[in-house]
């Protein structure tokens, strides 16, 4: 007996595969066949080498926007992040909320090493060093016991 899936199902199996799920998983979680769901995407060109060649494309136009761009208020930009991430909890996202929140760490860390330039990285490995010797010193004055 041969299986149909509706328009509606290869719609969201097609979201789900260019957001990077793989084949396999999206054949088990949607009941269609992997070389099915293969030979669909081929044909309708949103396989990842389609989708990786189309975002190539776009990328010299995104480069001369934000080159031309004039600067952007770093708090606005982090309450914009936050604010992104909120929005992508609120509508169950994990992945998109998760992701806004490791924009704005990222951003945050980057921001305190521009406006400090006496920053030290806690994981610096030369820092690490440093702590690691004063542990072993306290530890031999005083010893556990």
């Amino acid at each position: 007996m041969r299986k149909y899936r509706g328009p509606d199902t290869w719609r969201r199996v097609r979201e789900a595969y260019v957001a990077g799920e793989s084949g396999p998983s999206l054949a088990r979680r949607f009941d269609v066949g992997l070389h099915n769901l293969r030979k669909k995407a081929s044909r309708e060109g949103w396989t990842r080498a389609a989708v990786a060649a189309g975002l190539d494309r776009e990328l010299p136009d995104a480069v001369e926007a934000v080159a031309g761009a004039a600067p952007v208020d770093r708090h606005a930009a982090l309450e914009a992040c936050l604010d992104h991430a909120a929005a992508a909890m609120a509508r169950g996202d994990g992945q998109k909320a998760l992701a806004g929140l490791k924009a704005a760490l990222a951003f945050t860390d980057l921001t305190r090493r521009l406006d400090d330039p006496g920053f030290v990285d806690p994981q610096e490995p030369g820092r690490q060093a440093a702590l690691a010797f004063l542990r072993a010193e306290a530890l031999r004055d005083y010893p556990e016991g």
